[in-house]
């Protein structure tokens, strides 16, 4: 597992090898299976384009439909994530508008939870 102490620096979810391939698994066993995927995944990227991706995307976005916060230089947009275009760039709604954004500059957070304190 990893270290306590490691963990406490970052400062995001995260998850452990050892949590997806089992503890008693090779890391190496898990590695091959990734590269296996990325090179099926880079194929289908270079006949299709991104536009395969985005159902897959919206099923496995941790952010889809999720309030968000939408950091873009200066500018800052409250905003709900919509999904992503065929090309890749992020779809939001954003003061009734659907907005798509495509920047090699853009940080997006999960807003935080208004109910909070």
């Amino acid at each position: 597992a990893l270290a306590e102490s490691v963990a406490a620096d970052i400062d995001q979810p995260f998850i452990d090898w050892r949590e997806l391939a089992g503890a008693d698994a090779p890391r190496n066993v898990l590695l091959a299976e990734i590269l296996a995927q990325l090179v099926a995944d880079l194929d289908r990227f270079q006949a299709q384009g991104f536009a395969a991706f985005t159902e897959r995307w919206a099923a496995l976005s941790a952010l889809q439909g999720r309030e968000v916060l939408v950091h873009m230089g200066a500018e800052r947009l409250a905003a709900t994530v919509v999904g992503v275009a065929a090309d890749g760039a992020l779809q939001v709604h954003c003061a009734g508008t659907l907005r798509t954004i495509a920047s090699g500059e853009v940080s997006v957070r999960v807003a935080p939870d208004r109910r909070a304190p």
